[in-house]
C-alpha cells in the first residue's frame, strides 16, 4: 500500500530534479523513488555486510583461526592462473576469512565512529 510522504526540497534540488526528469522522460517523482530505492538497497547491503564482518570478527577471536598471508597470496595468484582445483571450496572459505580479516580492523573503527 502507497503512502504519501512530504519531503521538504530547496529550489536548486526541485530544479536538479525537474531537470533531469526531462532527460530521463520520467517525473520528478519516478525520480525521487528510484533515489530512495537504490539509497535504501546500498545501505541496506551495508548493514548486512557489517553483520557478517562482526560475526567474523568475534569467530576469530572465539578461535584465534586465521590464513597467514603467504597462503593467501599463494591462493590468489593461483586462481588468477586457473589453476584452482578440487579444494575450491576451501580456498573460498579461506579467502572469505582472509579478505574479511584483512578489513575488520579498519571497519570496527568505522562502526565506532558511526556509533558515537
Amino acid at each position: 500500500m502507497s503512502q504519501t510522504k512530504g519531503v521538504k526540497l530547496g529550489d536548486t534540488t526541485q530544479q536538479r530534479l525537474a531537470a533531469l526528469g526531462r532527460i530521463r522522460d520520467g517525473s520528478p517523482h519516478w525520480l525521487m523513488c528510484r533515489a530512495i530505492e537504490t539509497y535504501l538497497d546500498r545501505e541496506e547491503k551495508y548493514e548486512q555486510e557489517k553483520r557478517e564482518d562482526m560475526e567474523r570478527w568475534e569467530q576469530y577471536q572465539l578461535t584465534g583461526v586465521a590464513v597467514p598471508h603467504e597462503q593467501a597470496a599463494e591462493w590468489l595468484e593461483n586462481l588468477a592462473q586457473g589453476k584452482v582445483g578440487i579444494r575450491i571450496i576451501e580456498c573460498l572459505e579461506i579467502f572469505d576469512i582472509v579478505f574479511h580479516l584483512s578489513t575488520i580492523s579498519s571497519a570496527q573503527n568505522c562502526y565506532a565512529e558511526a556509533d558515537d
